[in-house]
């Protein structure tokens, strides 16, 4: 028994011994270099073309679908009284945070639904032929009605909480 095993262990060394010497000759370095280098004249130019800038189309209903998207994070921000509701139709921003990242947050949320509701008050003035700012005064007086009691609304005298909530 005890020779079988050495037995297997010769072969198993002579077979390692055998793949050790595969792997040191097939890792052998080749130097090929020619009698005189060859030089090449490489003359390559690049002509970068870009399409013309084109203003994004914004059909109602994407418009509405991004605001669907992003109404829990606003209701959230009003529950929290960070947010509100502006006499001129758009959201305001009404309680600061030390949290820098927070801030930038809530800043990134305000400026898209701004900026969704600026596209949709310019939409109706077109469909209306009303002026923007009538349009946005309208959506002020709509969105500040739909507000839930507690959430952040402005009046004339400045900033409020909303005490009633009549829908």
């Amino acid at each position: 028994m005890g020779s079988e095993s050495e037995y297997r262990a010769k072969v198993l060394w002579i077979g390692v011994f055998f793949v050790f010497l595969l792997i040191v000759n097939g890792c052998r370095s080749v130097r090929i270099s020619p009698k005189q280098p060859k030089l090449y004249d490489v003359n390559a130019s690049v002509n970068v073309k870009s399409p013309p800038i084109q203003q994004p189309f914004y059909s109602y209903h994407s418009i509405q679908e991004r605001r669907r998207m992003r109404m829990g994070e606003i209701q959230a921000l009003k529950n929290n009284r960070m947010i509100g509701e502006g006499k001129d139709g758009y959201l305001h921003i009404v309680k600061s945070t030390e949290d820098e990242e927070y801030r930038n947050y809530i800043q990134k949320i305000v400026d898209e639904e701004n900026r969704d509701r600026q596209i949709l008050y310019n939409l109706e003035a077109k469909k209306s032929g009303k002026e923007i700012s009538q349009i946005e005064k309208e959506y002020g007086q709509k969105w500040q009605s739909r507000a839930f009691k507690g959430e952040m609304i402005e009046e004339e005298d400045g900033w409020k909480t909303k005490t009633e909530d009549f829908f």
